[in-house]
């Protein structure tokens, strides 16, 4: 890894990538007097402040579908998350092999969405100066790049990490306050559409009574939740109220990676970029609802590659479906291609 490298002007950047063709590049979300500069000597001047949104810290379903593990020691395999040890020989050496599909980036994306409600809404940034990123891979980079937030030390920027993860809430249901702005305003809102689906209130898992009450007086606790406060009911105390504003927290909650936030140093893919192991493009997002990382990041648009294939847990790529394959040669569009080589399960047998 080349770093310590500084430009002064785009065409300067561009040479350099072109004459050393790098798999990833990253820039400094930090501003520095002499970029160029050993660490110690560089004259740090702030930094912006980065979210990182990735699939990877998400409750995603979907990969135990298309993530797969595999054990150096035994050879033993297996679907999802990695173990940390193989269950069969207890070894600790296992390979990893992450995928993505649109179940995942989607939930990505929402998070995404949830983040920028925060930053705008209850920190008062303007819509211009939130720039949404695509990573290229499995998620969202969410930048802020203002004088105001430069100067932010690492212990004020995990407070605000802490805020929108919804951490540490305490939340009296007897005397609520004000939902007109912040989390309250969240979990009321919340708790409005928990009573108003009760498909939505069985996913809480409480005992019959006191879903029945819920359910009976749904219109009182409206009423009162306007005011202010949640009322008392047979059935429902303070502690099955604190179950169900937990359970509103979590639904609205954002997943972010803290260690990226809290970082006055951080290294962040550079948009415009490709992402090493996809090919597809680090993507500024203009419009976060209709952008879609299947159709809007794929770079390699034209020309096909045979490519033998180890395992391929299948995409929807440019439009088009491609079923899962293992230990086979296919022919795919060169985005397809690329992907499965740099991703691992894929080498070029011949470019079409």
């Amino acid at each position: 890894m080349l770093r310590h490298v500084g430009f002064s002007s785009v065409s300067e950047l561009k040479h350099f990538v072109l004459s050393k063709i790098p798999a990833h590049i990253y820039y400094s979300c930090a501003l520095y007097q002499h970029p160029k500069a050993k660490m110690g000597q560089k004259g740090f001047l702030g930094a912006d402040l980065v979210f990182d949104i990735d699939a990877d810290h998400l409750p995603a379903k979907c990969r135990v579908k298309h993530d797969r593990w595999f054990c150096l020691t035994c050879g033993m395999t297996g679907l999802g998350v990695k173990p940390e040890r193989c269950p069969a020989c207890r070894g600790k050496k296992i390979k990893a092999l992450t995928w993505f599909c649109e179940e995942c980036l989607s939930l990505a994306k929402e998070h995404t969405v949830k983040l920028v409600d925060f930053l705008q809404e209850d920190f008062g940034f303007s819509s211009k100066n939130v720039k949404i990123v695509f990573s290229g891979h499995r998620g969202y980079h969410v930048h802020v790049a203002i004088k105001e937030v430069q100067k932010l030390n690492a212990d004020e920027r995990r407070e605000i990490v802490d805020y929108v993860m919804g951490n540490n809430l305490k939340v009296n249901p007897f005397t609520f306050g004000i939902i007109q702005q912040g989390w309250r305003k969240r979990i009321a809102e919340e708790i409005a559409t928990l009573l108003n689906d009760n498909k939505l209130l069985k996913e809480l898992k409480i005992p019959k009574n006191t879903l029945k009450s819920l359910i009976q007086n749904r219109e009182i606790i409206l009423k009162t939740l306007k005011k202010g406060t949640l009322p008392r009911l047979k059935w429902v105390g303070e502690g099955m109220w604190q179950k169900i504003i937990s359970f509103a927290v979590q639904r609205r909650r954002v997943l972010v990676d803290g260690v990226v936030t809290v970082d006055l140093h951080r290294l962040i893919r550079l948009p415009g970029s490709l992402h090493g192991k996809t090919g597809f493009k680090v993507t500024v997002v203009s419009n976060l609802e209709s952008f879609d990382p299947f159709v809007d990041a794929p770079v390699f648009r034209e020309g096909f590659l045979k490519v033998k294939v180890s395992h391929f847990p299948g995409i929807t790529l440019l439009g088009k479906k491609y079923p899962p394959a293992h230990n086979t040669v296919l022919t795919v569009p060169k985005a397809l291609g690329v992907l499965l080589v740099l991703k691992g399960v894929g080498e070029v047998v011949r470019v079409g």
